[in-house]
This record gives structure tokens, sequence and C-alpha cells, in this order.
């Protein structure tokens, strides 16, 4: 316990010695990135397409026949259809993948 008590005078003594101009050019700089990062990645229609698709694959589809029922019965929450994996696979990757790019080509599309 001493010497975490120590370590935390030290951290402190060191902290008064810090160039306040210096971290705050630093805060400032660190702010503007992650500004930059949350409101310039707004997600385009194409990717919102695309988690459209996925959401409705996986709120429509299952590869089991128990969750399937239970869900038919509405004891859990997802697909009522049950299909084969290999179609499920289709399903959950390609389908959302090709929504995607078939809204990417129509919005860029003159």
């Amino acid at each position: 316990m001493n010497k975490l008590i120590r370590l935390f005078i030290e951290i402190l003594q060191d902290f008064e010695k810090l160039d306040r101009a210096r971290l705050a050019q630093e805060l400032r700089e660190l702010f503007h990135y992650i500004n930059k990062q949350l409101f310039s990645q707004i997600p385009g229609v194409s990717a919102i397409a695309g988690l459209l698709v996925g959401s409705w694959v996986a709120s429509t589809f299952t590869t089991s026949r128990f969750k399937g029922f239970l869900a038919s019965w509405g004891l859990i929450k997802g697909g009522t259809r049950v299909v084969s994996a290999s179609t499920y696979s289709f399903l959950s990757i390609s389908l959302p993948i090709l929504a995607a790019a078939l809204t990417a080509y129509a919005v860029q599309k003159p």
C-alpha cells in the first residue's frame, strides 16, 4: 500500500511540473481527431442497405429446425423459416454485400 501511495505522490509531483500549454495543445489535437472520426464516418446509403438486408435475413431465416419452431411460437427472437446451411450462408453474407453493391451502383449512376 505504501508503494502505491508513493507512486501516486510522484505522479502528482510530475503533474505539477507539466507544461500546461503543451498539454492543452495536445488535448485540442486529440479532440479534433476524435471529432473528425465521429462525425465524418456517417454510413452511406449502400452501407445502410446492406445492414437492413442483413437484419432482415437474421430475423427471417435460420438453419435450426428447433430454433425455427421456438421462434414461430414467439419464445425466442429469430428466424422462423428453416433453410440449409449453405443457403443461410449465402443469405447472410452474399445477399447484404450484393445489396450494398447494387445500392452503391444506383446512387453513383448519373
